[in-house]
């Protein structure tokens, strides 16, 4: 009887670990506004810009950052760095959603859709810290992600209240 307790409680933490590295959305920054403004700032896709990744598991966010190298105002193919924050989502305050329309000759010309920044505060361990993280998405993707962070910043308040 013992024997069968511990393989069900073993199975349970499988379980929970499976649950808790499971991934609920994965997203990529949106660099350009239309196709055509790629091109350009991409020479034709001979210098290719690496945009952020964003990854939503059970209980935290993983914002993957690129930052690329320039000369001046002019983005270098190489040489790009970038950094892994891993956000845990217990301490975050509040979700916004900020939504920037394309420039009027790209929304007229190559019928451009806009931008969405979703903003999210976490508060800092000791409660005084404030720190944003931005995400930059697709237009119309901005509050189906904003829900999906909401409900899993409840569900891990939730358990960290157990």
């Amino acid at each position: 009887r013992l024997r069968f307790r511990l393989h069900i409680d073993h199975l349970k933490l499988k379980v929970r670990a499976h649950t808790r590295m499971k991934c609920v959305w994965i997203g990529e920054e949106r660099l350009f506004f239309s196709r055509s403004e790629s091109a350009c700032c991409t020479l034709c896709g001979f210098c290719p810009a690496d945009p952020s990744t964003y990854r939503l598991m059970s209980n935290h966010l993983k914002v993957r950052t690129v930052n690329p190298a320039r000369i001046g105002p002019i983005r270098l193919c190489c040489c790009n760095e970038y950094k892994v924050n891993n956000v845990d989502l217990s301490y975050v305050a509040d979700v916004d959603v900020m939504g920037i329309p394309a420039p009027f000759c790209a929304r007229i010309l190559c019928c451009a859709p806009g931008k969405e920044i979703i903003n999210i505060e976490i508060r800092g361990y000791g409660g005084n810290d404030l720190m944003t993280h931005k995400l930059v998405l697709k237009e119309g993707e901005g509050d189906k992600v904003a829900g999906l962070i909401m409900n899993s910043v409840e569900e891990s308040q939730r358990i960290d209240r157990e």
